[in-house]
């Protein structure tokens, strides 16, 4: 023992631990502030207006509990009561302001940076010791930081799902792990889960998780164990100790289907257009496709980001068919190798192939003809960074070890500092990339931009380009993305919204009377019964504006905007004291920062029309 060791108690060493500790968990704060607070200039896009804006259900003045216990999407089955009551206490105290939600959703990645950072700890202190705990977590966590594939869930406020599943996942797994009392793994572990389920439904992989990574743990003691899988969980972790946690679990499942069913009838729902296309063999190959698609985010971030990534699964040549056929077996040989290596890097592969399963269009997700989203990767990336980390905790040993000892530790050494060498590049292209990614969310006409430059010759892409180039007064760009006359419904529609904007309303009229009656989703009726309404009222035609707005209003009574129409259409009427109670009621509806656009609409209308109609 030397004088230096001598002098350092165990005490002043486990305090300098948590003084280091301490500094990379304001590190890793201040980088999340650093990298991610643009964010709180953008503004709220894509699906953020459906959900959150267009829903006056969520706000005060028109609040309906129920509401949060609903589907999130028409004709959806998405079960997310937790996240949303996020949403009404947002809007309850602070009111709609993009900012703010920006910012919950920054706060919400930071903390799961940090479970991150724990569990990784934890892990890597009960695998090799606690010499390497720290710092090891500290390289998981900037890894799953600054990780572009979490750009995402954090710059758009409807990642916020996908955030808080995280988030309970991880403290779910936390207490299961490594909790110390009955009350922790058998009580707060469940709740977790539970609340983890109520978020989004990729929580349900959660006790397959924390079985594999007990097995995980279990695998860096010294104690006798079982062999194989079935070994393990008969002998280890279905032991009658933790047959009482597993059952928690089972409970807090069955009371999330009781709440499911009974608000949400319909169990699942599927891709209707893809399902046409599928065969056994051909599904098979997409599910394939689709590992394949979030293994290369997952390992190489850089390329091809963005919010659409569309597949075709109308054609399979042989080898597309071929590649993606071979990618789970290509997968089972992958874990079956690194199982002979190491059963520790084994299970946390499996863990994260785990992960995965919800979204791996098993059941085909309805997502706008993508194949996946960045979005879902933030819990299996999580996973991963763990993962990371205690490998981490390795090599670092590898590199302490004096390459004196014998070529064979020599040649770890070198072997484990180039390791280190190519993770800490990685770490650092990615938060550049990071950055540079995060403008692209601020607005939607940025986004739409950025995905059509990427994928011009896509529909989709296409498609929201020309209606947030024309949403954004970029009329001519709006006229060089289409093909008039317009061929399909969705098109027709922006295009009348275009007529609408150019003064043209009977031939905007004329065009939604057409495709009101084509088959579609209910999200394109909504905004044709919105058009139509208003073209009504620039030609003075209220009964009819008022039949259609009726009839907009039976049939979503949470959006917004018909409510404003309904009083315009009442004071063309001369129903004065009706429209002055409609438009009371519309602004209950509508979000704070609008009222000011609709008083100015109101005035403007109500000067528009006729001297003999009724003023307020």
């Amino acid at each position: 023992m030397t004088m230096m060791q001598m002098k350092t108690r165990p005490g002043e060493a486990w305090g300098r631990e948590k003084v280091f500790q301490w500094l990379c968990m304001g590190a890793l704060i201040a980088l999340a502030i650093f990298v991610y607070s643009p964010a709180l200039s953008f503004e709220y896009v894509w699906d953020d207006r459906l959900l959150f804006l267009e829903s006056s259900d969520l706000r005060p003045g028109a609040f309906r509990l129920r509401r949060i216990f609903e589907p999130i999407l028409v004709e959806s089955t998405y079960f997310r009561p937790v996240v949303l009551l996020t949403m009404v206490a947002e809007f309850f105290t602070v009111g709609v302001n993009s900012a703010v939600s920006h910012g919950v959703n920054i706060l919400i990645f930071t903390i799961n940076a940090l479970l991150v950072f724990f569990l990784g700890k934890a892990m890597v202190r009960t695998c090799i010791g606690g010499v390497y705990a720290v710092p090891a977590a500290m390289v998981g966590a900037l890894a799953y930081l600054l990780s572009p594939v979490n750009v995402e869930p954090v710059a758009w406020v409807a990642g916020r799902f996908d955030l808080m599943v995280t988030t309970f996942v991880l403290l779910a797994l936390y207490f299961g792990l490594f909790g110390r009392h009955l009350l922790t793994t058998h009580l707060l572990s469940p709740l977790c889960f539970f609340l983890a389920l109520l978020c989004k439904e990729m929580a349900i992989t959660m006790p397959v998780l924390l079985l594999l990574l007990a097995w995980a743990k279990a695998s860096c003691t010294d104690e006798p164990r079982p062999s194989g899988i079935w070994g393990y969980l008969k002998g280890v972790a279905l032991s009658p100790r933790e047959r009482g946690r597993y059952l928690a679990y089972a409970a807090a499942f069955l009371v999330y289907l009781i709440l499911r069913a009974y608000f949400i009838p319909q169990v699942v729902h599927a891709d209707k257009n893809q399902l046409q296309y599928l065969t056994p063999l051909t599904w098979f190959a997409f599910i394939g496709h689709t590992e394949l698609f979030y293994l290369k985010k997952l390992l190489f971030p850089f390329m091809s980001l963005g919010p659409h990534h569309p597949f075709d699964i109308s054609k399979f040549p042989p080898l597309k068919l071929a590649i993606g056929i071979g990618m789970p077996i290509v997968t089972a040989m992958l874990i079956w190798v690194t199982w002979k290596k190491s059963v520790l890097a084994a299970v946390f592969l499996m863990a994260v192939l785990v992960a995965f399963l919800p979204v791996l269009n098993i059941i085909p997700l309805t997502i706008g003809g993508s194949i996946g989203h960045e979005r879902f990767l933030l819990m299996p990336s999580a996973l991963a960074a763990i993962g990371l980390a205690t490998g981490t905790g390795f090599l670092l040993e590898r590199l302490r070890a004096s390459p004196l000892e014998d070529v064979s530790a020599a040649r770890h050494k070198r072997m484990s500092l180039y390791v280190g060498v190519v993770i800490l590049v990685w770490i650092v292209v990615s938060g550049i990339n990071a950055r540079a990614t995060l403008p692209l969310w601020g607005n939607n006409y940025a986004l739409w931009k950025w995905a059509y430059a990427k994928y011009p010759e896509d529909g989709y892409a296409r498609f929201m380009h020309s209606v947030t180039a024309l949403d954004a007064g970029y009329v001519d760009e709006y006229l060089s993305l289409v093909e008039l006359p317009p061929s399909n419904a969705d098109d027709a529609l922006v295009y009348s919204s275009y007529l609408k904007g150019a003064g043209r309303c009977e031939e905007a009229v004329h065009i939604l009377k057409q495709i009101e009656d084509l088959k579609g989703t209910r999200f394109t009726k909504q905004p044709v019964y919105n058009i139509q309404a208003d073209c009504y009222l620039r030609l003075k035609q209220y009964d009819d504006a008022l039949a259609v707005i009726d009839k907009n209003i039976a049939q979503f009574p949470t959006f917004t905007t018909a409510y404003t129409l309904r009083s315009l259409a009442l004071y063309g009427l001369g129903k004065t004291d009706e429209a002055n109670a409609a438009y009371e009621e519309a602004m209950r509806r509508v979000p704070p920062t609008e009222h000011r656009f609709w008083k100015e609409y109101r005035e403007g209308f109500l000067e528009s029309i006729k001297p003999s109609a009724a003023r307020p």
